[in-house]
């Protein structure tokens, strides 16, 4: 096998990572970063976002797994909901955030440097501000 190249198939369990129990679920549920490809579930609760930012570098593929959402672009919200597929072109400024129930979304994109946007917490969460790799 050429270096790199370890492994042949990664099955996850999306919908068993969308319903772990919340307490438990990591912001970032599960990553796979790859030669050329880089892959991340992530799980939002309900009210938080991610703030508005623009990858520049790459297009990305969001697949949403469980709940709904907004992702909020050139100043329109895209309501989504699981089952959805949406394609964000580089360079287009997008913020996401979760609606009344846990949102649970994977990306995916041609490996890059990591982009750590903020997350922010609901109203009462005194958790510090974390960032996270999409």
């Amino acid at each position: 096998m050429e270096p790199g190249h370890e492994f042949a198939v990664t099955v996850v369990d999306a919908g068993a990572l969308a319903a772990h129990p919340e307490a438990l679920l990591p912001r970032v549920a599960w990553t796979h970063l790859g030669d050329d490809l880089a892959v991340n579930v992530i799980a939002l609760n309900p009210g938080e976002r991610i703030a508005p930012h623009v990858n520049a570098e790459v297009d990305v593929l969001l697949v949403v797994v469980s709940g709904e959402g907004i992702i909020t672009t050139r100043g329109q919200d895209v309501p989504v909901q699981a089952g959805h597929l949406v394609v964000i072109g580089k360079g287009v400024e997008r913020g996401i955030r979760a609606g009344a129930v846990r949102l649970v979304y994977a990306t995916c994109h041609r490996r890059r440097d990591p982009l750590r946007p903020g997350i922010v917490p609901t109203r009462g969460d005194n958790r510090r501000q974390c960032q996270e790799r999409i």
